[in-house]
């Protein structure tokens, strides 16, 4: 008769106490310090470790339990075989050959899996919020980064008027100015269809130029680039806290989406989205996509001059857009040559 030895715990005492227990013809034998207990096989729980090497488990009724020693023959005897995840766990080569197989899936979860969270968390943001995202952050930019701006009230109430030609959102775009000489010839958006003009933009460009400008930055509000810039950045525990309305983790979220946001940096997707808004309005009558190819030019002639240096030090997303070059071929074609 085969005996194992086993650590026994009575479910009250932290203290263990070593026993003896075998197979009979009538179920296992178990030699405890208060008597001697049989429990038929069928009647037998036994629990698998968890990787190789620990003891397997015995739950008894009376809430004791016991950790057997090489229960894994005693399991093998009753007919107990470990499951094909714990001979996965106690396998070193199974788990070496899982391990570019978890590195392509964790890629995929974070090159797919969570854009596609964070997009579809992006939807469950009630519009109240995002307004109050743009509005707080502007505040934060406003005392660190921005200045009322020096443009004629006049001129801006003009260029305002003209935003309403972008239409397109079920809520009117909001258009503020300000003085930015730390970011130089600027525009970009913030949540709740808020964008900013920068005072050194409004100086470099023709009207028509700006409207293109404007025209790209609208884009980015139509496809919610601000909103789900920062899910994306913030990870899918966060998208998924607010899918299933955990209330703590957004406001968390709420609270720290300012210092956030002036860290963004769209992404070329994004980019390419708003670019293919803007191209689609320019091409209307009256209209032209050179116009945004001149903006481009202008913007990259102004930040390599006396802001060069100081654009070095921000925020990417407020420095400049990526790949100008690049996006600006697909607008070249419709200026003329020369």
């Amino acid at each position: 008769m085969t005996v194992w030895r086993a650590s026994y715990f009575d479910g009250l005492q932290s203290a263990a106490s070593e026993v003896e227990i075998a197979l009979t013809p009538a179920g296992l034998w178990l030699g405890l310090p208060k008597g001697e207990l049989i429990i038929a096989l069928d009647r037998l729980k036994l629990v698998e470790p968890i990787g190789s090497g620990q003891p397997w488990r015995i739950e008894l009724a009376d809430g004791g339990m016991l950790d057997v020693i090489d229960g894994a023959s005693l399991a093998k005897l009753v007919g107990r075989q470990r499951s094909w995840l714990g001979r996965w766990e106690a396998s070193l080569k199974l788990a070496l050959l899982v391990l570019p197989l978890l590195a392509l899936f964790l890629f995929a979860a974070y090159r797919w899996g969570l854009p596609a969270a964070a997009d579809l968390a992006a939807r469950a943001v009630p519009a109240s919020s995002e307004r109050w995202m743009g509005e707080r952050t502007l505040q934060v930019l406003d005392h660190n980064t921005l200045a009322p701006s020096r443009w004629p009230a006049e001129r801006q109430a003009q260029i305002r008027q003209r935003l309403t030609e972008l239409g397109g959102h079920a809520a009117p775009y909001r258009l503020e100015f300000r003085r930015g000489d730390s970011i130089g010839a600027n525009a970009f958006v913030l949540p709740g269809n808020l964008m900013v003009v920068t005072d050194d933009l409004l100086a470099i460009l023709t009207q028509d130029e700006l409207m293109a400008v404007l025209a790209h930055e609208a884009g980015h509000i139509e496809d919610r680039h601000a909103i789900r810039g920062i899910l994306r950045s913030s990870g899918l525990a966060l998208s998924i806290s607010i899918l299933i309305g955990d209330t703590s983790s957004l406001v968390d979220l709420l609270v720290s989406l300012p210092i956030a946001l002036a860290d963004l940096r769209y992404s070329r997707e994004f980019e390419e989205e708003a670019d293919t808004y803007a191209y689609t309005w320019l091409q209307y009558p009256g209209r032209t996509p050179c116009s945004f190819v001149r903006a481009l030019q202008r913007i990259e002639q102004a930040q390599s001059g006396k802001h060069k240096r100081q654009l070095d030090k921000l925020p990417d997303w407020l420095s400049s857009h990526p790949d100008t070059l690049d996006r600006m071929n697909r607008f070249q074609g419709h200026c003329p040559q020369g």
